[in-house]
């Protein structure tokens, strides 16, 4: 085996340890996520816009998931108003990563 070879197997290895140690850590996250409340709320916004719209187009998808999720933070009483766009984007995506995830499609399936 050549330098060079075994240079390359250790990054290979190296990196599919961390791509594992990455994979478990997101879906410890994923797994926390939709037991917290703004997790719930998110994650029930996420489904929704998935029965109620499965023909629509992603920002129109994200738009209504966003809207739903505004909506349900009010009527939960948390001030809305506090979640910047991007706090909103985060909220959106990461249920949508748990709910794919459930389905067997997103990252913490491969678990």
């Amino acid at each position: 085996m050549s330098v060079l070879s075994g240079i390359g197997n250790y990054f290979k290895h190296l990196g599919l340890s961390l791509f594992g140690q990455l994979k478990a850590s997101i879906a410890s996250f994923l797994n926390d996520f939709v037991t917290q409340d703004l997790g719930k709320l998110a994650v029930d916004a996420v489904e929704y816009v998935q029965a109620s719209l499965p023909n629509a187009t992603g920002d129109e998808k994200r738009a209504a998931a966003k809207a739903k999720l505004v909506a349900d933070l009010k009527a939960a009483g948390h001030d809305a108003e506090q979640f910047g766009e991007s706090v909103l984007n985060f909220l959106i995506e990461a249920a949508l990563q748990a709910v794919l995830a459930a389905a067997g499609k997103g990252v913490a399936a491969l678990s």
